[in-house]
């Protein structure tokens, strides 16, 4: 309960009497009073940047009023607001007494009897003074309070903290225009008998709102009558006192306080959104705060709430705790077994029990039906009842009236089915089974309605508490994860089948490709051995009929002579390059890797086509720099690439045309998934040929292709030259680009990675890099498969996860507690952690807590598996540490998809 001691101790009360306050003789003249004030301020004024704070607001309280004396007794006073009226009157100040003027009498207090906080403050209110002077037993003046003094002794903070500027603000403040003149705004004063005018501009956004500029105080007046001003001719603007400073309607009374303390003011506008005038807070409106009954109202409110706060938390707490128990112990019996039978069973035994009611059951839907029909596949009733129990329920208005709202996850609680409004078809079925009262939860997987947890009272009707329906709806919840858990156990266990079934295939398949590619390689050893043989006679006895061996020949003869020898060596190159191919596609071409100087290479490959381009009259251009290093390849390999290209560049390019070999190193990335850029050599052959059309680019590299029957007829050649330049290159690791533009020429460039030499790359193989083999391939990805740690406490669920991981792939190691996945993580570093928040010993949340803790594992990456789905979990888990969270039940091709999202 709030308390505040507004008894203060003496001293405490003491301090807010302020000494010495300002004295004037009844005949002295209102100016006389005036100078006397106004010289106060001054020199308050004079002392604003001391650090005595509490003789700057000492000095402000004695300058807000004269107290008149007549000898030594208080026969009157003259505030302030006194000088506003007479100034607003325009009467003559320097001849005007201050006996004709002054308040009288005068309300005081005997010093003795400050003995409470609240006295001074209701005398203020009760009296609308501002000023309240204290006498002694002699009734000589001692001091006097004034607003600001008990402020500065009144620290009710709780209070202060409870109450907010609306609740004491004025609303009805009074204002004028920056150009209206002080004397008006001195009329207006004490015409409202207010203390201060706020000085307002129209917002240019919105001409409805009046924004606070300034504001013009009965002090303000009284300074100008000392200097002896003209009220009439001088405008407000030029003298109200500005920043305005400012609080808005929701801020406590706490904050009004201290600004006034930091600012040394006595007001604070109070504005809206856009900066709006709403209102005004005084220091009368912080003590209408210490009201007592105010206070005592207040004190009365908040006792009651506290107890009513006390008494629902205690009753909440013992009704949840039942409940958590209730609901622990059937979820771990449910949790228990996959065998949905057995956990419907279950359920329903333990519902019945707990609520001691007639009957439960569970009800699943035929999915074709519409939910019209379905039948039971669980019950738990009372002896003598009837078992709904393989009975076919048909209820054709419950798709229909009732289906979509369950869908949406609503409850049906009906106390008496004969009052509940329910459509009559469905009340008959109800009858039916003796149902007087029911309960019905749907149950949910994921957004379809799978079936409905009933629970019926048949004796009598009966009135459903809050508490009962809450646990059976956080069993149907338990329940429905059951139900998903079951469907993707049995689905795992399908798609497991489905995969081994593929294995086996997969297995099959490869045998037949090897023994594929044995007999290819047979038939292309037996090729070679046949074709070879013949062609070695052919070559051989042409070389001896031109040599003469067999005797002279004319030049009819010769020409035919070398006719059959271009023909012949046309046909060998055609057979090697067939075999070429074919060994490197069946990965049998092993690269032999030795430094290599690219400046020789190209010298010798341009020294190949070097009497063809003379013919042709083609120019040939060599540009390679300086000083480029020797790199790792097969240069027999190469040079058989650049030839090639050059060859085909002789062919292609007309007559008193140009090629250029010319030689860069560049920077390429590796691949799409690593964009680390390595150096590259890049050898481009360029010539001034006849062009390739885009259309026709990508069919080059293809065997036994070219782009144009035309050009096939016109340019000789096998189709297989681009497609084996290609091969060579990639099993270098390098790329091969081609642009070119019809009429213009082309540009075949091989980029070849400098760094090429590594151990792993000189045993490279087509094999190795074309995935082609099925055997291979699968042999890498053992070598490379992720491994996950497997963070689950749950035999059916780490049944689940480990087969169909296992399934795609991932190699899978075991933890069933939270230390033993810390441990396991530190131990093994797996590539990622699927990580349970409810374990045993260590909760999921610390233990990833504590893996992040570990610089080796922070960036790990974890994804958070629960059962709970609860407000706030997300966060939660993020918090920790975890990337990524999935909610139970868990589809298990979303977790596949987001474990490959974070690997």
């Amino acid at each position: 309960m709030l308390t505040l001691a507004h008894s203060k101790r003496p001293n405490d009360l003491k301090s807010a009497i302020i000494p010495n306050p300002l004295v004037v003789s009844a005949d002295a003249t209102v100016m006389d009073a005036i100078a006397l004030m106004s010289s106060r301020r001054s020199q308050c004024d004079a002392e604003n940047h001391s650090d005595n704070h509490r003789q700057q607001f000492l000095q402000e309280a004695r300058s807000s009023c004269v107290l008149v004396l007549e000898g030594e007794k208080l026969i009157g006073i003259m505030t302030e607001r006194d000088v506003v009226r007479l100034s607003a009157q325009q009467q003559d100040l320097n001849r005007l007494l201050v006996r004709e003027v002054m308040a009288h009498p005068v309300v005081t207090l005997r010093e003795s009897d400050l003995t409470d906080l609240l006295l001074a403050v209701n005398l203020l209110q009760q009296y609308h003074i501002r000023h309240l002077p204290l006498l002694d037993d002699q009734d000589l003046l001692v001091g006097m309070v004034t607003h600001e003094s008990l402020r500065q002794i009144s620290r009710p903070i709780d209070l202060m903290r409870l109450r907010l500027v609306a609740e004491v603000m004025t609303p009805d403040v009074v204002s004028a225009a920056p150009d209206r003149s002080m004397l008006a705004i001195a009329q207006m004063m004490a015409e409202q008998k207010i203390s201060s005018v706020m000085i307002v501009e129209t917002s240019s956004a919105d001409a409805s709102l009046q924004i606070p500029v300034g504001i013009v105080t009965e002090r303000d007046v009284v300074q100008f009558q000392a200097l002896g001003l003209n009220l009439e001719t001088c405008i407000a603007h030029t003298v109200m006192s500005t920043p305005i400073f400012s609080v808005k309607p929701e801020d406590n009374l706490l904050t009004v306080q201290q600004i006034m303390e930091q600012r040394l003011i006595r007001r604070l506008a109070v504005t809206g959104e856009f900066g709006e005038l709403l209102g005004i807070v005084t220091q009368t409106s912080l003590l209408q705060a210490l009201n007592p009954t105010e206070i005592y109202n207040l004190a009365k409110v908040l006792e009651a709430k506290v107890e009513q706060l006390e008494s629902e938390k205690v009753t909440l707490l013992e009704n949840r705790n039942i409940e958590l128990e209730l609901q622990v112990g059937i979820t771990q019996r449910i949790r228990q077994s996959l065998d949905l039978p057995i956990i419907f069973d279950t359920a329903c035994q333990e519902i019945q029990q707990l609520l001691q009611c007639d009957r439960v059951g569970i009800f699943k839907f035929d999915p074709d039906s519409n939910f019209d029909d379905g039948e039971f596949v669980a019950e738990s009733v009372a002896d003598g009842l009837i078992s709904v129990m393989k009975v076919r329920i048909h209820d054709h208005c419950f798709g229909e009236g009732y289906a979509a709202a369950y869908a949406q996850g609503r409850i049906q609680v009906v106390n008496d089915i004969d009052n509940a409004g329910l459509i009559d078809c469905h009340r008959d079925v109800l009858a039916q089974f003796q149902v007087r009262a029911n309960l019905v939860i749907p149950l949910l997987c994921g957004n379809n309605l799978w079936g409905l947890v009933c629970i019926h009272q048949c004796a009598h009707t009966r009135q459903w508490q809050e508490h009962e329906i809450n646990l059976v709806q956080q069993i149907a919840n338990q329940l429905s994860i059951a139900i998903q858990q079951a469907s993707l156990y049995s689905q795992s266990q399908q798609e497991i089948a489905e995969r081994k079934q593929a294995q086996q295939q997969l297995t099959e398949t490869n045998q037949q490709l090897a023994r594929a590619t044995r007999l290819k390689d047979e038939f292309l050893a037996n090729m070679s051995h046949e074709l070879r043989t013949p062609l070695n006679s052919i070559l051989g006895m042409n070389e001896a009929l031109q040599d003469g061996i067999f005797g002279s020949i004319n030049e009819r003869q010769l020409k035919a002579l070398q006719t059959i020898e271009s023909s012949s060596t046309h046909l060998l190159a055609l057979i090697n390059d067939i075999l070429d191919v074919a060994k490197i596609e069946s990965g049998q071409v092993t690269l032999e890797l030795t430094a290599t100087g690219i400046d020789s290479l190209c010298k010798s490959s341009l020294a190949f086509i070097k009497q063809q381009a003379l013919t042709k009259r083609i120019q040939l251009i060599h540009r390679v720099p300086k000083y480029l290093p020797e790199i790792m390849l097969d240069e027999t390999r190469i040079r058989q690439v650049l030839i090639n290209l050059l060859n085909n560049a002789v062919k292609f390019t007309l007559e008193g045309g140009t090629i250029t070999l010319e030689v860069s190193q560049v920077q390429l990335e590796s691949s799409t998934t690593n964009l680390t850029p390595l150096n590259y050599l890049k050898i481009a052959v360029i010539d001034t040929g006849i062009g390739i059309s885009a259309e026709n680019m990508q069919k080059l590299f293809q065997p036994f292709i070219q782009i144009d029957s035309a050009l096939n007829r016109q340019y000789k050649g096998t189709g297989l030259g681009l497609a084996l330049v290609r091969r060579l290159v990639e099993l270098h690791g390098g790329t091969i680009e081609l642009t070119s533009e019809v009429g213009v020429g082309s540009c075949f460039a091989i980029n070849l990675p400098i760094n090429i030499g590594s151990p792993a790359i000189e045993e490279r193989t087509e094999q190795d890099l074309s995935g082609q083999s099925q055997i291979g391939q699968s042999q890498t990805e053992e070598l490379i498969s992720p491994l996950i740690l497997l963070a689950e406490d749950n035999e059916a669920n780490i049944a689940t996860f480990s087969s169909y991981l296992e399934a795609k792939g991932y190699r899978v190691v075991l933890a069933k507690d939270g230390q033993q996945a810390i441990d396991l993580a530190k131990a093994h570093h797996p590539d990622l952690v699927l990580m349970d928040i409810q374990m045993p010993v260590i909760d999921g949340i610390e233990a990833i807590k504590q893996i992040r803790l570990n610089p080796d594992l922070v960036d790990i990456p974890i994804i958070a598996l629960t059962a709970l789905a609860m407000v706030g979990d997300h966060e939660s888990c993020l918090e920790a540490g975890a990337n990524d969270y999935l909610s139970k039940p868990i589809k298990l091709k979303q977790l596949a998809a987001t474990i490959q999202k974070l690997l």
